[in-house]
């Protein structure tokens, strides 16, 4: 059977132990049934991304298109479980629209679902729109 390298970039926050990651990770690509034993599975830290610290995650599987797309499926399905069930986020981007309560005014682009108008005026100077939630947030920042 021939074999290809594949990868994998994946991010974790700043804040989590890299050496536990690079662990966790390199368990649930290994458990992988389409990942081939040798060569083993590698883990570099990559470089530093704008919401965490990026992985490169290799392995290596059967060089048949199918089965090679197959095993990337189960690397990233495994990763991600794995991640989760070790409490480690894969981090993304989030963002806040604020404006001044009351200036009356609304951001010139926001989505419809995120402003209710019948939203109560939060006390302090600011309100957040969580672009997750149709709610209008307080800034606790």
């Amino acid at each position: 059977q021939e074999l290809r390298r594949d990868t994998l970039n994946v991010q974790i926050p700043y804040e989590e132990n890299i050496s536990r990651a690079r662990q966790v990770i390199i368990d649930a690509v290994s458990a992988c049934e389409l990942v081939a034993k040798q060569p083993k599975v590698y883990v570099f830290a990559s470089e530093f991304a704008e919401s965490g610290c990026e992985l490169n995650v290799a392995w290596w599987a059967d060089s048949a298109p199918l089965k090679l797309l197959l095993a990337r499926d189960q690397v990233v399905e495994a990763v991600r479980l794995g991640l989760g069930e070790a409490d480690i986020e894969i981090p993304y981007p989030h963002r806040k629209l604020l404006w001044p309560v009351n200036s009356g005014e609304k951001p010139a682009e926001t989505d419809a679902r995120a402003v209710d108008s019948t939203t109560e005026q939060a006390d302090s100077d600011t309100e957040a729109v969580d672009e997750r939630s149709p709610t209008v947030a307080r800034d606790t920042e």
